[in-house]
């Protein structure tokens, strides 16, 4: 009988693990999205989605969260819409820090070319 008690004990303690586990990812993925669902659910164009989204990925390049700041200007560009002329050299800065160096060059192009030296970031 006590073998039995310990393996449901084991049982229980492994279903209680996976469940907060499965908990935690999903609050996660609903906290990462959060500014977009938000953006969807009132209607809100998709000009004021990408300013929503720009304002979050410079908050993280601030705060040095890469991965994060990355995540917000590649949910800006998949809206498909015309993405403003600072998109680039942000875009190409957080590139540039995640160690993506070839799509980092890329996007710094687009920007200079966008620019050209009348741009704040040229130099």
């Amino acid at each position: 009988m006590g073998k039995m008690k310990t393996i449901r004990n084991g049982y229980i303690k492994q279903a209680v693990l996976s469940s907060i586990v499965s908990l935690t990812l999903i609050i996660t993925a609903y906290l990462v999205g959060i500014s977009t669902v938000f953006a969807r659910d009132n209607g809100l164009t998709t000009d004021v989605q990408v300013d929503i989204l720009m304002q979050a990925a410079k908050e993280n390049l601030e705060s040095e969260r890469w991965i994060d700041a990355l995540e917000s200007f590649e949910k800006a560009n998949r809206l498909g819409v015309s993405l403003p002329v600072e998109f680039h050299f942000l875009y190409g800065k957080a590139l540039f820090k995640t160690g993506n160096y070839e799509h980092s060059l890329s996007s710094i192009t687009n920007y200079l070319t966008l620019v050209s030296r009348d741009g704040e970031c040229y130099e």
